[in-house]
């Protein structure tokens, strides 16, 4: 009996339609012309919790262009950035509690570390701005580059801000993805998503 059973609803199943969850839309852009450089940054931290990244209590600071850097990162607190020109995202950059210079700093001066945005820019081929050079490009940076930060508890843990970062850099598609070993994020996180939809780790 309990055998007919499961099997007469094994075939009914078979005529229910399937349902697809699918990932709330939110106007990331304006008029969803796809220009990154004009990105909301409230509306796409907004469709990452929507789908279903855990972001506790954030903070958004739009420090607009020109700017300038933060003095420190606030304690107990880690933060996604990001560095748009007026063509295009550049960067997209995280970092964990305590880690003020990479913060504040770092992205301004080639010669701070071995991976930065201002290093990014000098070595870039195919530059469309100014010419620039060790001197210069920060100053560049500052006067022309908007920068948003967005905090986060420092509780929330390591994956949360990675998983942040990685969902503004499958949007927002910065031209310099990241460092050394991340050079391939981009083209990582587009087929993961092809083949699995959205994941958080």
């Amino acid at each position: 009996m309990i055998r007919r059973l499961l099997t007469a609803a094994a075939d009914a199943a078979k005529f229910l339609p399937r349902v697809r969850i699918q990932q709330p839309r939110v106007q990331l852009y304006p008029d969803q012309d796809r220009n990154r450089a004009r990105w909301y940054p409230d509306c796409v931290v907004t469709a990452a919790t929507q789908a279903g990244l855990d972001l506790g209590r954030y903070e958004i600071e739009e420090m607009g262009r020109p700017h300038e850097p933060p003095k420190f990162l606030p304690a107990g607190k880690m933060a996604v950035y990001v560095f748009t020109a007026p063509w295009a995202v550049l960067k997209v950059g995280m970092v964990y509690a305590r880690n003020n210079a990479r913060y504040t700093h770092q992205h301004y001066n080639p010669d701070s570390c071995q991976s930065n945005l201002a290093l990014s820019i000098l070595k870039d081929r195919g530059w469309p701005g100014p010419a620039l050079d060790r001197h210069s490009v920060g100053g560049w940076i500052r006067r022309n580059c908007r920068r948003d930060n967005i905090l986060l508890d420092a509780d929330l843990g390591r994956a949360t801000v990675g998983n942040l970062e990685d969902w503004l850099i499958y949007h927002l598609e910065p031209r310099y993805e990241g460092g050394l070993f991340r050079r391939d994020r981009l083209s990582e996180l587009r087929r993961s998503v092809r083949k699995h939809g959205w994941r958080f780790r």
